[in-house]
């Protein structure tokens, strides 16, 4: 092969690359990475949660840090064969030496992103600015070949994935299906939407007196599948989730025992989650202290939301929160008194409840009441907001 014939393969280091394919195959590394890398973490996360403040405090935990290594070094070789070809296309040489030194410079540079070191000298910022400049700059040989009537964005293929693909015969785009469980789906509808004017065409080709009517029916395909797309697929998620809903309310009913052990470990979870965004939780005294960084302690919504998940968790502790969803609000009050939020830097206090017993009886009184109108609940949120102190002048580090 010419090393200036363009070479569009996702694996070759003989030949150019132009700008879109190589675009095209930085998209499917990204899927290889999420079927092997993301998707895992993500799940890894939900089902322990109490590993978020292990990732929170910059410490990976060693199988995660040797993991990640081993996708980079799969994802750096699939890296460096196109970054071959784009090197050769944007310098528009023949030296192989130099090239291959080049790409071997950009492809480490690029792996030190999936290293720990990499994590603390913003790694992977360098290697997604490598991978964006190498799209951007032009190539001195690509750039000289006529464009192509045909190379255009599909936007029919990618609003319609698998629906385009029926019509037009490409049985790939049903691989859109399995990626809807990872981070690869969005990736996968961009490669559909660069692709899918190649893939329409060479199927139809006969079809099409010209390359314009050929984009007449490309585009007529786009309002259709974007306005059936999202229907077809809405019914089928309901019908899915309404059949799987019913064939585990129909098994749990059947086994008691299957549903407690469910409960318990979204109960699990929550708790786990929620003890992950403090950085220290103690009980004394029937009391609950939860400490954090007063430099994180800034925010209006964050002191809210902070102090929220702090109830909510001395609610679960207290197995309170079914208490609380059938109506018995007075166990809520009572628990919010004996919830503090301290600063890990000095245990200054940042957040605490002082509800009045007497006004936690009368607002007892008030959701007990079948006549209450709006201007009672609107009262009993004004109690509830005023009893919660925020303190506003932090002792910073």
């Amino acid at each position: 092969m010419n090393e200036f014939t363009e070479n569009r393969n996702f694996i070759g280091l003989n030949g150019i690359l132009g700008r879109r394919d190589f675009f095209i195959n930085c998209l499917f590394i990204e899927i290889f990475e999420a079927i092997f890398w993301t998707t895992p973490i993500l799940y890894m996360l939900f089902t322990k949660p109490e590993l978020i403040s292990v990732f929170q405090s910059g410490t990976n935990p060693f199988c995660f840090s040797v993991w990640t290594g081993i996708i980079g070094i799969f994802s750096c070789c699939l890296y460096f064969s196109s970054i071959v070809r784009r090197i050769r296309d944007i310098l528009g040489e023949e030296n192989n030496n130099k090239i291959y030194m080049i790409s071997t410079i950009l492809s480490v540079l690029i792996f030190m992103g999936y290293t720990p070191a990499g994590n603390i000298l913003s790694g992977r910022f360098i290697g997604l600015l490598i991978l964006i400049s190498l799209i951007f700059f032009e190539g001195k040989i690509s750039s000289q070949k006529p464009k192509s009537e045909i190379i255009k964005f599909n936007w029919g293929a990618f609003l319609g994935t698998w629906l385009w693909g029926i019509f037009n015969k490409k049985p790939i785009t049903f691989l859109i299906f399995p990626l809807i469980f990872t981070t690869g789906w969005f990736p996968f509808m961009l490669i559909c939407g660069f692709k899918g004017n190649e893939w329409a065409y060479n199927k139809k080709k006969d079809k099409y007196e010209s390359y314009e009517a050929f984009h007449n029916a490309q585009q007529t395909q786009t309002i259709v599948f974007s306005l059936i797309t999202p229907l077809v697929t809405s019914i089928i998620l309901i019908a899915i989730f309404a059949g799987a809903g019913n064939i585990f309310y129909q098994y749990t009913k059947q086994n008691p025992k299957i549903k407690h052990i469910i409960v318990k470990s979204f109960k699990n979870y929550e708790t786990k989650a929620l003890e992950a965004t403090f950085d220290k939780i103690e009980k004394n005294n029937n009391e609950y202290y939860f400490y954090i960084n007063p430099k994180e302690w800034q925010a209006d919504y964050i002191q809210k939301a902070t102090l929220r998940n702090a109830i909510n968790y001395a609610l679960i502790k207290e197995n309170s929160f079914n208490d609380v969803l059938n109506g018995d609000a007075l166990k809520q009050y009572e628990i919010m008194n004996r919830v503090k939020i301290l600063s890990t830097f000095n245990n200054e206090i940042l957040a605490e409840c002082k509800i009045d017993n007497n006004d936690i009886q009368k607002i007892d009184n008030y959701l007990k009441d079948k006549n209450k109108n709006l201007s009672d609940i609107l009262q009993i949120h004004k109690k509830i907001n005023e009893s919660c102190i925020y303190n506003k002048n932090v002792t910073l580090p």
